[in-house]
């Protein structure tokens, strides 16, 4: 039993480890993933060819001055950061405001209210709708 499945381990193994130029440099596009197997309704894409050395000194050359860039910009804002905790809290303060009134105005403005009436017996009395406060309305005389 065991020399049975150590056969089928190996024939499997042998089946998948073929060398990748045995088939082929093409690759398939099926939906959204790749493959070097063919799918259906997969596309066929051609294999990008190596970059040149050329084309990889001038990436490198970019990938550092952007990293150079960064840097700098890193710098900067480290700088400016420094410079603001040195700084008080920005606080706006209203300026004193000047009086536009005159004493005449200001004395009129704050002289006492006279006190308000007082209710006949002192006290709160609620009453019903359309009722109306004992003596407060004349009647209307009728015109016979």
């Amino acid at each position: 039993m065991g020399l049975l499945a150590l056969a089928f381990a190996m024939i499997g193994t042998g089946a998948t480890a073929q060398p990748q130029a045995a088939r082929g440099s093409t690759i398939y596009r099926c939906g959204n993933t790749y493959s070097q197997i063919p799918c259906e309704n997969g596309r066929t894409l051609e294999e990008a060819a190596p970059s040149s050395a050329q084309k990889a000194r001038e990436a490198q050359a970019q990938t550092d001055r952007i990293q150079r860039r960064a840097d700098a910009m890193a710098h900067e804002r480290e700088r400016l950061e420094d410079r603001a905790s040195g700084q008080r809290p920005a606080i706006f303060e209203h300026p004193q405001r000047q009086s536009t009134t005159s004493r005449v105005d200001e004395a009129r403005l704050h002289k006492p209210h006279a006190p308000k009436r007082q209710t006949a017996g002192g006290d709160f009395t609620a009453r019903g709708a359309g009722e109306a406060p004992a003596g407060k309305k004349k009647k209307k005389q009728r015109l016979d």
